[in-house]
C-alpha cells in the first residue's frame, strides 16, 4: 500500500499589474516546492481584490475542512504589506488548522 502524501494548498495575492507569465510561473514554483518536499499538490486560492480576506477566509475553511495543516505562498508579502497584519494571518492559519506556512521567498 503506498503512504498518502500531506496535502498543501498554495494562497496567492494577484496585483493588477502581475501579467499571466509572472502568474503561471509562480504557481509553478509554488506545486515544485510542494512536490520536492513530498507534498501532494491540492489547489491555489487566489486573493483578487487589495485588502480583501476573502479568499484567506476559504483558505482557512478549506483546510478545517480537509485536515490540511500545509499552506505554500511566494512571500509573506502575499498576506498582508503590513507586518503586524501578516503575522496575525499567520497565526489565524495556526489557530483555525494547525498549518505550517511555507515561503518561496525563504528558499
Amino acid at each position: 500500500m503506498t503512504e498518502m502524501k500531506p496535502l498543501a494548498y498554495g494562497y496567492m495575492r494577484i496585483s493588477c499589474d502581475a501579467s499571466d507569465e509572472q502568474l503561471r510561473d509562480m504557481e509553478q514554483r509554488i506545486t515544485r516546492f510542494a512536490d520536492e518536499r513530498g507534498m501532494e499538490f491540492a489547489a491555489f486560492f487566489f486573493e483578487h481584490v487589495r485588502g480583501s480576506q476573502e479568499a484567506f477566509n476559504e483558505l482557512c475553511d478549506e483546510l478545517r475542512r480537509a485536515d490540511v495543516h500545509n499552506v505554500i505562498v511566494p512571500s509573506a508579502h502575499h498576506f498582508a504589506e503590513n507586518g503586524l497584519l501578516q503575522g496575525l494571518m499567520f497565526a489565524r492559519l495556526e489557530m483555525c488548522a494547525m498549518a505550517d506556512v511555507h515561503e518561496l521567498a525563504d528558499c
